[in-house]
């Protein structure tokens, strides 16, 4: 994957790229975001859209910040 592809990918799909290319599972990715695994698993499937401050925590992580 180029970079321009990966910059025209959503938070969330590069929120799961992020994850698979540090092998975290979804409680060490939730410590990470300092959020519970359960929070973790609905963002990642899709059913909870996260919160303006989870979703900077996010971009902050996976931008290493």
């Amino acid at each position: 994957m180029c970079n321009k592809e990966y910059e025209e990918l959503d938070l969330i799909t590069k929120l799961r790229v992020y994850q698979a290319i540090k092998r975290l599972n979804q409680t060490q990715l939730g410590e990470k975001l300092k959020v519970s695994q359960p929070v973790v698993s609905r963002v990642l499937k899709g059913t909870h859209k996260p919160s303006f401050e989870l979703q900077q925590k996010i971009n902050n992580l996976i931008n290493g910040h």
